[in-house]
């Protein structure tokens, strides 16, 4: 798409099925028709010229420039790191058997919490009473 864009800018008025053509597309032989057409379907190129089913010759539109600058637009813009929590939380309720081991394991936290101070409690209370 780049190389097309290039010879919009360039003033080039068609281009033809020729090697330096497809070389500087990246391209062979047999993948230049599909791949002209699909470019002129986007509106990349147009007025295409066919023998037969193949196409032998394109011009390169305006809408290939624009393309090409909202693609490095797009890759210029950072993408931000995956937030963690986040992920997490779309897991959990996504999935109910994790989100039951995290109720499961909050519930055992509290009432092991809640054991450690009764008997923290009854400790005090024996100390007490045995002085």
């Amino acid at each position: 798409m780049k190389v097309v864009s290039e010879w919009f800018q360039a003033g080039e008025v068609r281009l033809f099925r020729e090697p330096d053509t497809l070389r500087a597309m990246g391209i062979d032989d047999t993948e230049f028709s599909p791949i002209v057409n699909t470019l002129e379907h986007i509106g990349a190129v147009q007025e295409l010229g066919f023998m037969g089913a193949d196409v032998v010759s394109f011009k390169p539109a305006a809408l290939s420039l624009q393309l090409v600058r909202e693609i490095e637009q797009k890759q210029a813009v950072p993408v931000a790191p995956p937030d963690i929590v986040e992920q997490f939380q779309r897991r959990a309720r996504q999935n109910p058997r994790l989100a039951w081991i995290i109720i499961v394991a909050l519930v055992l936290t509290v009432a092991l919490s809640m054991i450690e101070n009764l008997f923290a409690i009854i400790q005090r209370i024996i100390e007490w009473w045995g002085n």
